[in-house]
């Protein structure tokens, strides 16, 4: 069987060998090979699987790997899993699926939700940060190692006055 690509004539073993060079022993992406042949991505891929060739999976970013154990203790610690998903490289659904897989229960979006009752000593020292010392929500968010809304949300519960967007107050 004969195969023309780009004006250039291969017959099917010779095609073969040419493409399992470039793209699995050199490690070359699709449009690499296809900048080299002449031809697009598509066609590349076309021409791996006429010669019964396996792509590589697509998607999957090199060093997106989900490091277990660390996931679980960052996860325990507080972080979110759209976090945890940004520092592995990875999508947060996949977060979440190694983290199940792990015997890890996975927290409702609105875990900080479940105190019902008002914390005096917590309430005392968000109006510290924010209207004594001056702070701002995301400072007070870093600082605590929570997210930002659930400050926002929590200053507004205890009745905390916030100040609009880029006005810091100077601390008293």
């Amino acid at each position: 069987m004969v195969i023309k690509v780009k004006g250039k004539v291969y017959d099917k073993g010779e095609l073969r060998r040419l493409l399992y060079k470039l793209y699995v022993l050199e490690g070359k992406t699709l449009y690499e090979v296809g900048k080299e042949l002449g031809v697009s991505h598509a066609t590349v891929l076309f021409l791996l699987r006429k010669c019964g060739i396996k792509s590589r999976n697509r998607g999957r970013r090199p060093g997106g790997t989900v490091n277990v154990e660390v996931a679980k203790k960052l996860y325990e610690q507080g972080w979110s899993l759209e976090k945890l998903a940004r520092f592995f490289g990875v999508v947060p659904e996949t977060v979440r699926r190694y983290l199940l897989r792990a015997g890890v229960k996975i927290r409702n979006r609105t875990w900080w939700r479940k105190k019902r009752f008002i914390d005096e000593e917590e309430k005392r020292l968000l109006r510290d940060l924010y209207i004594k010392q001056g702070k701002s929500i995301r400072e007070i968010a870093k600082e605590l190692a929570i997210p930002y809304s659930v400050v926002r949300l929590m200053l507004r519960m205890y009745g905390v006055p916030l100040r609009r967007r880029g006005r810091r107050r100077k601390a008293m």
